[in-house]
């Protein structure tokens, strides 16, 4: 939902990037925060810990780039965006069926960091991690579980680390 509210804003030029990646990230979090606490005894958490591992110091990287192609760069930054929505659109149009066995946790630790950079980036690091969980021999359950906390602590690092003085962000 929020690669579609980024793509729809930055086509109508409604505000800057890092503006409506902020939005994104604090309008997540309340809803992400309820569903999280309702199902937290379902999250796989060993998966959590990896993704997340890779993922926040991710984040802090994407947040950066952000900041620096939306200032300097802001043609790049709206080239990177289409492609990852193109990108994030394929991935999530395949259906990937579960494997036999979990993913070793190097593959979860690379995902986690392109969906960190991705949420640091545009507040959208969903796609990568949607896509590894599906293929996961896990409950649907927790596949949702674990996707929901994953995301609860990506907001709150990206929210915590989104530069306040930045002219960006206004």
């Amino acid at each position: 939902m929020g690669l579609i509210m980024m793509g729809v804003a930055v086509s109508l030029n409604l505000a800057s990037i890092p503006f409506i990646a902020a939005v994104i990230s604090l309008t997540a979090l309340i809803n992400v925060l309820f569903a999280v606490y309702k199902n937290h005894h379902h999250i796989h958490w060993e998966t959590m810990k990896v993704a997340t591992i890779g993922m926040v110091p991710a984040m802090v990287g994407g947040v950066l780039l952000l900041d620096y192609l939306s200032e300097n760069a802001v043609q790049l930054l709206q080239l990177i965006l289409g492609t990852v929505i193109i990108i994030s659109g394929l991935l999530l149009a395949l259906k990937p069926h579960p494997a036999e066995k979990p993913s070793p946790p190097l593959h979860t630790l690379l995902t986690g960091v392109a969906a960190g950079l991705l949420g640091g980036m545009f507040s959208t690091g969903g796609p990568p991690l949607v896509y590894l969980m599906y293929k996961q021999p896990l409950s649907i359950d927790t596949i949702r579980s674990t996707l929901l906390s994953v995301f609860v602590i990506a907001t709150i690092f990206r929210i915590a680390f989104i530069p306040p003085y930045s002219p960006n962000n206004q």
